[in-house]
């Protein structure tokens, strides 16, 4: 059994990355400023499908974020 701290650690650092990977993506992508909060709004909910166990990938950067519990 894995802690829940373990698997609530996991999923910060798994957010983070998503977050910055986005960012940079979004950033290349277009000419406009993008605002933090819609990258958080996207992570959190990335989060929540990885954390119900489901693979998350956003747009063609094939960001993929596998949590199983």
């Amino acid at each position: 059994m894995i802690p829940a701290k373990v698997i609530s650690i996991g999923i910060e650092i798994a957010s983070r990355v998503l977050e910055t990977h986005l960012f940079k993506y979004l950033e290349s992508k277009t000419n406009n400023v993008i605002k933090t909060e819609t990258i958080r709004e996207i992570t959190a909910r990335a989060s929540k499908l990885a954390f119900k166990g489901k693979d998350v990938c956003i747009f063609d950067t094939a960001i993929i974020i596998p949590i199983y519990i």
